[in-house]
């Protein structure tokens, strides 16, 4: 609860900081670092930037170009990042069943391949293999669960080998495997998704990936199985939905449970042994399984869940506008389709896009920032901080470049509703020349003394606007509206519009809150932007304060600042 300071005469005024939003409210403290939790609306922002509360980067066209468009009018539904030794990295994407290359200056895209899906995005693995069937030794291997996996050396597109000892046929009908799932894993390639064995993972050879002589078994009556099936062939866990690697560990997906691998033999043996560490929790959603190092992160359906290939945590779920009232809860119903998440990392942050809607393609973005709110660290209950892109990024895929030869880790992705590729967080605030709206908006909060008149004298809010490097000057205009939610659901929202000219390398001074706090050693000015004297009477016991922001500039919120005054007698 506020503290109430006595004020001049015969009244008694609240001012209220809404600054450390983890630690609730403040009348004295002024912290510089803000968090999620205290939030019921956090659109379009992000929260890993000095701690502030920051508008989320912008989006620009794939390498510069006027549209980032593949020219097949058709969704970009899977894409992957491939390094050739010696060569720039190269960008693939999938869309209307052709493969496509992008060239990272020109923005420009050509067809390597026709007949993949056109609804069932591929997966991706780079391999070694001095016997590879396009006449090089690295290549990536590519599989969409329709017909036998593909091979792409950066020039060559060709079909896996068939036949003794290459590609095995499926131990259902005989024919030669179509996988959904492929990953590199010690040396090996690893299958897994086939339409006719769901339940089976396949394992090559070491070094030698489009080659599998191995035998994972023999039964009692000499019957020999060359799949390994980590969690049987019951289908308690249902069918394989994912095939990820962890250090020296193989993480198998189940639609309800994870099974992990172990090498437990010498170099290249076949001595692989199968733990289940979970028959409740599997993954609903193949494409949402990412790896962070030393954790994998998916969604398992009703909640965003990791794995360190020994246990199984819950990620903190209090999602700002995406659960029912801001509250923990499972199975948010803005998710309308759980097989359709789609999981990738930019740095720290965790991406999750998913349907909203209901009509099909994923058009909404949740953003998990480890980092903020004191950082989350695996298995622990609080910490990290989420937020939501409601409009902007349409993602059916993201893949970041961390590879040999990459700059700055760029973060591509592919839209789901067009032939669009994009390239997000490239240093302005804007979707490829439009404005971005930002909403913050605190939980409903009550006020002490809920019988007394009161009155919303003013709304502060702290910014923060960044220098550019290099510069000691810059001015940025920002139209902001800031509003409160009463208990009678009375809303005030005089926009201002505001002029603000940066003319230091630091942050400065400000006297706040009976306090003066000094914010140093980072790019910015602070300014506060006063509100006029509202002067709403009687406005009862709850209030909600917000902020929205429209522009193609760069905001950042330290904290909002309301007085409200009390007309009591002073006792």
């Amino acid at each position: 609860m506020p503290q109430i300071e006595q004020r001049k005469g015969s009244e008694r005024t609240f001012r209220l900081v809404l600054d450390k939003l983890d630690q609730g409210w403040s009348t004295r403290s002024f912290p510089h670092l803000i968090s999620e939790r205290q939030l019921y609306v956090a659109d379009n922002v992000i929260f890993n930037r000095d701690g502030l509360i920051s508008k989320r980067p912008g989006n620009a066209y794939y390498g510069g170009s006027t549209t980032g468009a593949t020219g097949s009018g058709a969704p970009v539904i899977s894409g992957t990042r491939f390094y050739v030794p010696g060569q720039p990295p190269q960008l693939l994407v999938q869309s209307g069943g052709h493969l496509y290359t992008g060239n990272d200056s020109t923005g420009v895209f050509t067809s390597i391949g026709s007949g993949f899906s056109t609804t069932t995005p591929c997966t991706y693995a780079q391999v070694y293999d001095p016997d590879m069937s396009t006449g090089a030794a690295v290549a990536l291997v590519i599989c969409d669960g329709a017909r036998i996996p593909y091979l792409w050396d950066g020039t060559h597109l060709v079909a896996v080998q068939t036949g003794t000892p290459y590609l095995p046929n499926n131990t259902v009908t005989n024919v030669p495997l179509t996988p959904r799932y492929v990953q590199n894993w010690k040396y090996h390639l690893c299958y897994a998704g086939d339409p006719n064995d769901p339940y089976a993972l396949y394992i090559g050879d070491a070094l030698r990936p489009e080659r599998f002589t191995g035998i994972s078994l023999t039964d009692s009556t000499g019957a020999q199985f060359a799949p390994y099936y980590p969690a049987g062939r019951g289908g308690d866990l249902g069918v394989i939905t994912g095939i990820e690697v962890i250090n020296a560990t193989i993480v198998v997906f189940y639609t309800a449970g994870i099974a992990v691998g172990y090498n437990t033999g010498t170099y290249g043996a076949y001595e692989f042994e199968f733990n289940i560490i979970s028959t409740e929790i599997g993954c609903t959603a193949p494409l949402s399984i990412t790896a962070f190092g030393g954790y994998i992160v998916f969604f398992g359906g009703d909640r965003f869940y990791a794995t360190d290939g020994n246990t199984v945590v819950p990620i903190p779920d209090e999602i700002p506008s995406v659960y029912a009232n801001g509250q923990r809860s499972t199975f948010p119903s803005e998710i309308k389709n759980v097989t359709t998440v789609t999981g990738s990392r930019r740095g720290l942050q965790y991406l999750a896009s998913y349907d909203n809607v209901g009509s099909g393609p994923q058009n909404s973005v949740v953003c998990f920032d480890v980092s903020a709110n004191g950082g989350w660290t695996y298995g622990a209950p609080t910490g990290g901080a989420w937020s939501r892109f409601p409009s902007g990024m349409p993602m059916a895929f993201g893949i970041e470049g961390r590879g040999p030869g990459e700059t700055d880790f760029p973060f591509f992705w592919g839209s789901s509703t067009s032939d669009l590729v994009a390239q997000w967080d490239v240093g302005t605030y804007d979707d490829f020349g439009a404005p971005i709206l930002m909403e913050v908006r605190g939980k409903a909060f009550f006020l002490d003394r809920p019988n007394a008149q009161k009155r919303v004298k003013y709304m502060d809010v702290a910014l923060a606007f960044p220098v550019p490097f290099g510069t000691t000057t810059g001015t940025y205009i920002d139209t902001l509206n800031a509003y409160m939610f009463l208990d009678s659901m009375q809303v005030i929202a005089p926009p201002i519009s505001i002029t603000v000219s940066s003319g230091s390398v630091f942050y400065n001074s400000a006297n706040i809150m009976d306090g003066s706090v000094t914010y140093g050693q980072s790019v910015g000015t602070l300014t506060i932007v006063q509100r006029a004297w509202i002067s709403q009477d009687a406005i009862g016991y709850i209030f909600q304060p917000g902020l929205t922001e429209f522009s193609t500039n760069p905001c950042n919120i330290i904290a909002l600042v309301i007085e409200v005054e009390i007309r009591e007698p002073v006792k």
